[in-house]
C-alpha cells in the first residue's frame, strides 16, 4: 500500500468525523476543516520525525559496517539492532 493511498484514507476518515460532528451540532463547517487540518499536521509532523530517526539509524549502522557492504547485509544489520 502506498503512502498516498494511506493519506487519502486518513483524509476521508477525518472528513467523515468532521461531517458527523458538524451534523450533530458540535462543530461548524469551518471548525471541522480546521480540526482536520490540525490533526493532519500533527500526524505529518510525527511521521517526519519517525522517518528522520529511521534514516539516522540507517546512516549510523552503515558507517559502522566495512566498505563495500551490500544493501542486503545492511538490511540484516538494521533488523538486528
Amino acid at each position: 500500500m502506498s503512502m498516498e493511498f494511506i493519506w487519502a484514507i486518513i483524509r476521508h476518515i477525518l472528513a467523515a468525523i468532521g461531517t458527523s460532528l458538524a451534523t450533530n451540532g458540535y462543530l461548524s463547517e469551518s471548525q471541522g476543516q480546521g480540526f482536520g487540518g490540525a490533526i493532519l499536521a500533527v500526524i505529518m509532523l510525527g511521521w517526519s520525525i519517525y522517518q528522520k530517526a529511521t534514516q539516522q539509524k540507517e546512516v549510523d549502522v552503515a558507517l559502522q559496517l566495512p566498505p563495500n557492504t551490500s544493501r542486503e547485509q545492511l538490511a540484516k544489520e538494521l533488523k538486528l539492532r
